[in-house]
């Protein structure tokens, strides 16, 4: 029987893609873009629109992020 070490970063992440597939908490997102969490917040607060609001919790789309930081650069 072979048994998986994970670690507690990707055990949230696991957990993050089960309740919300497809789209990542701030975290995962900005080091989606490999970006600093500072950096990332500064591109959120002028591109309002790549918020996605699931209940309380605000998660971003992947595909929407990608394509609006090869627009921004």
């Amino acid at each position: 029987m072979i048994l998986e070490t994970v670690t507690k970063e990707e055990v949230k992440e696991m957990v993050e893609f089960y309740f919300d597939p497809g789209l990542l908490r701030r975290e995962t997102a900005a080091r989606y873009l490999d970006m600093p969490l500072s950096t990332f917040d500064e591109f959120t607060r002028q591109n309002p629109h790549l918020k996605k609001y699931n209940g309380k919790r605000v998660r971003y789309c992947p595909k929407e992020l990608k394509k609006a930081f090869q627009s921004a650069i």
